[in-house]
């Protein structure tokens, strides 16, 4: 946990800036990603010092049984800093994925045959910005939610006033999939069959109709 808040401290808490923590799920890849700008010339001269050496810092990728590291990189353009923090999961995995685990008091990931389910509750642990948008970003069905949502993405906004005592989940189909402009596979799918079908009828008819017009 230590080296979580040390890590965290260094992305987002140099100037108060806001951060983005992203959940990209695509099918059975969920992909995170946190990412922080600030001005490097803001900083403090201790705080440019342990700057300096944020690549030797190595995260666990997971909570428990962890040989593998959190990916990191650093930018840097003019007197602007940008940090990434990135691990690529799966849905057998993410579970124990370490920040999840530690941010929250208490999280919940269910993987039926048909659905995601995540949530996470308690007091979040993580707030190391003054304002922190957490997202999902899925081409999946959304079945049920609390967070805000804009066009494929699903936002929370955590702040000093409201990161008590939260409660924030979403539920995803696991066969149904959006297309750009928001329309289900099933709705697809069942667009397609009752075209076929009146595509037929309407053939049936005419040659119906011819075959009554020869008979006569």
């Amino acid at each position: 946990m230590k080296k979580l808040v040390l890590l965290l401290v260094i992305l987002l808490t140099l100037t108060g800036c806001k951060a983005t923590y992203v959940l990209e799920i695509d099918d059975t890849s969920f992909k995170e990603s946190i990412d922080s700008e600030f001005n490097y010339n803001e900083l403090e001269s201790e705080e440019q010092n342990s700057l300096s050496h944020y690549n030797n810092y190595k995260i666990d990728a997971f909570y428990r049984n962890s040989s593998d590291y959190l990916d990191k990189t650093i930018n840097y353009k003019g007197n602007t800093a940008t940090i990434n923090v990135n691990y690529d999961y799966n849905s057998n995995n993410y579970d124990n994925a370490y920040l999840i685990n530690s941010c929250f008091d208490e999280h919940i990931f269910i993987s039926e045959d048909d659905y995601y389910y995540i949530e996470v509750l308690g007091d979040f642990g993580c707030q190391y910005a003054s304002e922190i948008d957490i997202v999902i970003d899925t081409n999946h069905v959304v079945m049920d939610t609390n967070a805000t949502k804009k066009g494929n993405r699903y936002i929370w906004t955590l702040n000093n006033d409201n990161n008590k005592d939260v409660d924030m989940f979403i539920q995803l189909s696991k066969t149904q999939i959006s297309s750009n402009k928001g329309i289900s596979t099933f709705k697809l799918v069942m667009f397609i069959i009752l075209a076929i079908l009146c595509v037929i009828t309407i053939l049936a008819i005419k040659f119906v109709g011819k075959k009554d017009s020869e008979d006569y």
